[in-house]
């Protein structure tokens, strides 16, 4: 067993047994099963014949898997093996690595990519060493943020998101705590998708809090991107002018960013909204400038009529009643056609477009990196940001083997039921687990009505 500096055993046990009765077998189990299990296959096969090498999963767990991912290929890992096998300390293993001692801190469920080579100095060891989440379970994401914000900004920016990380990633999906670093390259990099949906790019004089909430609206954004995918949509209702004013429906990102600015709302925060294929938004223009939005979804007991959701004018404050007179008239104009979910569903195609031309900048750069680990993140991410989108039901094809392979899971999408749901959840003001117990005879009547249409 290692003792906290050496890497080899000081006492030797009988054979086929270990400290505390635990066999040697049991022992390597243990070991080798608090990895991810992406990495175990390789820890598995670098200390088969090599019990020093195992015992670093005890004393150094990071560095047993810098040793199994190629870490500091070469010479360097080449004379770290050999020191490992010779007893050499920790320090002594680390240092010929090129491995932080630091890292030694971090579980080994915290190791699943191969990691950017950081700085060895003691000034950065100490200043990030601090910050070393105590959460275990947050570790994994915490590594893989830092060495990405490393691969794009250096050792300040990744110092600086060290220490705004819990902040930063407080109330974010786990799956785009990881996108810190892109939000810090696209603030750079003008000529750029994802530069365009930056409200306020990175700025080291930030506090943790400001810069946190200019990266959830850059979130917020980019979802809008990734659902409406290039905008080529087909409204329910055609755009028209009702007397003063001119309707028209906001198909892009841009179009919804646009209009929150203007009327100082929370469009840009519509994705969530716009994903049940229900709602659909309309800004309304007077003399080129844009008064009021109004949100267009199913009527609470007929699903072939439009109904008004909502309508709000600056800061969401209320509209005139000729105003609303408008609307009515805009909606009752219109020619009434059966609502078809797939035309407010961008398909799968112009989705995968729309997210290829976002993220492919800032995978290329990452690709292109220096450090073998831009290239293990580049994966990583792509997994994530692009994965293989399933079509719709009207035209979904038999699934592709290769995804259940690959372990890449489609997206899926939510039936016409879920959607219409969902859109009485958010009428009534009540969640869907609410609205079921307390709306369920108006949920009843819909259904109805959708199997008298199949």
């Amino acid at each position: 067993m290692a003792t906290s500096d050496r890497t080899s055993a000081e006492f030797p046990t009988a054979a086929g047994s270990g400290v505390g009765g635990e066999d040697r077998v049991a022992r390597r189990d243990r070991r080798i099963g608090e990895f991810q299990t992406n990495a175990r296959p390789r820890i598995a096969a670098l200390t088969a014949a090599a019990p020093a090498l195992e015992d670093l999963a005890d004393s150094f767990p990071g560095l047993l898997f810098a040793l199994a991912s190629n870490y500091n290929e070469g010479n360097a890992r080449d004379r770290a093996m050999a020191l490992t096998q010779q007893g050499g300390s920790l320090r002594q293993v680390s240092d010929a690595l090129g491995l932080p001692l630091w890292l030694r801190r971090l579980p080994p469920a915290a190791y699943t990519d191969l990691f950017a080579q950081l700085p060895m100095d003691a000034d950065f060891g100490l200043r990030l060493g601090s910050f070393v989440p105590t959460d275990r379970r947050r570790a994994a994401a915490w590594l893989s943020g830092i060495s990405d914000a490393y691969l794009v900004g250096g050792r300040e920016f990744a110092l600086w998101t060290a220490r705004a990380w819990g902040t930063l990633t407080s109330t974010v999906p786990p799956n785009r705590a990881g996108l810190v670093a892109a939000w810090y390259w696209y603030s750079f990099h003008a000529a750029s998708h994802g530069h365009d949906l930056i409200r306020c790019g990175f700025d080291p004089r930030l506090s943790a809090s400001a810069a946190a909430e200019e990266f959830y609206t850059w979130l917020k954004r980019v979802a809008l991107v990734e659902w409406l995918g290039t905008g080529t949509l087909s409204p329910w209702i055609p755009d028209a002018q009702i007397g003063t004013y001119e309707f028209a429906m906001l198909r892009r990102a841009e179009d919804f960013i646009e209009a929150a600015g203007q009327l100082d709302n929370c469009l840009e925060q519509f994705a969530p909204r716009l994903s049940n294929g229900i709602s659909t938004v309309a800004r309304i223009s007077r003399s080129g400038r844009i008064v009021a939005c109004i949100e267009i979804g199913l009527h609470e007991t007929d699903p072939a009529i439009p109904a008004i959701v909502q309508l709000r004018g600056y800061k969401n404050k209320r509209v005139p009643a000729d105003l609303w007179r408008k609307a009515y008239d805009w909606i009752s104009h219109a020619p009434i056609e059966p609502f078809l979910p797939d035309r407010l569903t961008p398909s799968p195609a112009d989705r995968s477009l729309a997210r290829q031309r976002l993220w492919e900048p800032y995978l290329l750069a990452l690709e292109e990196h220096t450090d073998p680990a831009g290239k293990v993140a580049a994966s990583r991410l792509r997994r994530s940001l692009m994965p293989r989108l399933r079509a719709t039901p009207a035209t979904r094809r038999p699934p592709v083997p290769v995804e259940a392979v690959c372990g890449i899971p489609p997206e899926r999408q939510p039936t016409m039921l879920q959607r219409v749901r969902e859109h009485i959840a958010t009428l009534t003001g009540f969640s869907q687990t609410e609205h079921e117990l307390l709306r369920w005879d108006s949920i009843e009547r819909l259904e109805l009505a959708l199997r008298r249409r199949r």
